[in-house]
Parts: structure tokens; sequence; C-alpha cells
């Protein structure tokens, strides 16, 4: 499956940023700490409070850090994962595709480390609070994730929308709004690879001005049974390309008859909300 990565930050959908050489950092991993004060916007977690599905304590997408041993390293659909010990309890970390799996475990089993990430929810997989990986601390260095990867076989690189690949993914395509400043369709809708209990949704947009937009919502329904979800995307001027909306429950159809949402978009450069009630896009047939 393709998936354009455009510059966002929510749960969207993670992001793991493109870096060069890994860096050398003063900072250390030390988890007998038992105070943690925030670093930036990643605080340290509660296990207690995080030990549930995401949907049900309402902390998905919040930013963490973790100090602790990574005591296992192993392969989960395709998808590399490790296991991190914080001295009283257990973590599931997301790290990347498959392709990444022998280097992480040279690099970090049995070592302390340092995480900052996405907290995603209670993985259905590992029965553990979930963290997809965007940097970590171990032996003094750190190392974004894709530094290590190689970024062609890597889920999380960004592709480039070529004359070809939109021309692919146009055919399967439900157009859903349109004025002069944007189109949006909806593209596909999947399962969530790293929970089984949550559900993505693509679309596809077309940011006809020459500012870069903010694109939002919060609801969608699906033949006729409305889900919370959360989407904020953004998008650069007079580009296309997928944006992602996370729903943090199972739609149990992957290709629904009928499709609405409520969407709010504005200048994502200034600030200036174009649409300030939002837009409601009735369900209309799609499939």
């Amino acid at each position: 499956m393709k998936k354009i990565i455009l510059f966002f930050l929510a749960f969207i959908m993670i992001v793991f940023t493109v870096s060069g050489c890994a860096t050398s950092n003063n900072q250390t991993s030390d988890s007998s700490n038992s105070v943690h004060a925030p670093i930036d916007k990643y605080i340290y977690p509660e296990y207690q409070k995080f030990n549930s599905p995401a949907k049900e304590n309402g902390l998905g997408n919040t930013s963490v850090y973790l100090d602790g041993t990574i005591t296992d390293v192993f392969q989960l659909n395709s998808l590399t994962m490790v296991t991190l010990n914080d001295s009283d309890n257990e973590w599931s970390i997301g790290l990347g595709d498959d392709s990444v799996y022998s280097k992480y475990k040279t690099l970090l089993l049995n070592k302390p480390v340092r995480v900052f990430g996405i907290y995603r929810g209670l993985s259905a997989k590992t029965n553990l609070p979930t963290i997809l990986a965007e940097k970590i601390i171990v032996e003094n260095k750190t190392y974004n994730l894709n530094e290590l990867a190689n970024e062609e076989s890597s889920n999380y690189a960004t592709e480039t929308i070529t004359e070809e690949s939109t021309t692919q993914i146009s055919d399967a395509l439900h157009e859903l709004y349109n004025d002069d400043r944007i189109t949006l369709s909806f593209y596909q809708m999947h399962e969530y690879k790293y929970d089984p209990d949550e559900t993505r949704i693509e679309f596809f947009v077309e940011n006809k001005t020459d500012k870069q937009l903010t694109i939002q919502s919060d609801i969608v329904s699906v033949n006729g049974i409305s889900y919370k979800g959360n989407m904020s995307e953004k998008v650069l001027p007079n580009t296309k390309g997928v944006i992602e909306m996370n729903v943090y429950q199972k739609i149990p159809v992957e290709n629904p008859e009928s499709f609405g949402m409520t969407i709010n978009y504005f200048d994502g450069t200034l600030g200036d909300t174009i649409n300030e009630h939002g837009i409601v896009i009735p369900e209309v047939k799609i499939y």
C-alpha cells in the first residue's frame, strides 16, 4: 500500500524523521530516577493510566518518553518491535518495518535507553501499552529512527507523488468535497497495523491555494454509524497527497457503501480560519 506522508503532527500518524548521523548527547537514560520532569513536549507516563486502550483512557497521541532497558527485539506482522522494562513494568515500542530488525537488535538489546515517541494505546498483540518511537538515546548517542533504516524500504519514508502514482490513486478515489480551495476524496480504510481494534482512514486532498493549509476532522460516519476520530494534517501550497485519520475503534468494513464526515480547514501558515464553523459532508455513496 502506497502512502504519502505530508509534513504533519497530531497521529496522526507517527512521523519518523530522516536525519544524518547519530549525534552526541549528554542526556543519560537512568531509569532509577524517581522523578521525571517533562522534556520539551514529552511527559513521563504513569503506567497505570496508560495501561489500557487509548479509546478508554483518552490519552492517544500523547508525546511521552521512557527510561529503561531493552529486554527483547522481535518481529511482529512485518514490524520491528522491542520490549522496554522500566524496572517496574514493560512497554512495547514500535521502531519500523522488518528491514531494520538486525540493526536494532545489535544496537539496543540488553542496553539502557531513553525512548521518545507517541503513545498509541494497548496493543492487542502484546497486551502492553505501546509507543511508536521517534528517537532513541543509547550509549550517549541520539538516533532518529529512519537514520538506521533503508529509506527506500521503510514504511515511514516519504514518497514523492508522481503523475503516474496520482493516476493510480485516482482510480480508487470517491470525491467527498470540492470548492475553489480544496478537493477532498475518500481513498481507503484499513485496520491499524499496530492494533486491530483501531482503524485508519486515508483521504486524497488537493490544495489549490498558494498557502499551506491544515485540514482537521474529529468525526466520520460509515454506513450510517458515527465514529469519533482525530485528524490534523498539513498540506503544502498547490500540492496533492494522501492524509490520514485515526479512529480509535474498529470499523467492521473495509469498503463502506456510504461515507460522511465533518472537516475544518484553515491557513496553516498564518492561522487565519477559512471556515470558522467547519463543513458538514453528508454521507454519499462511494461503493
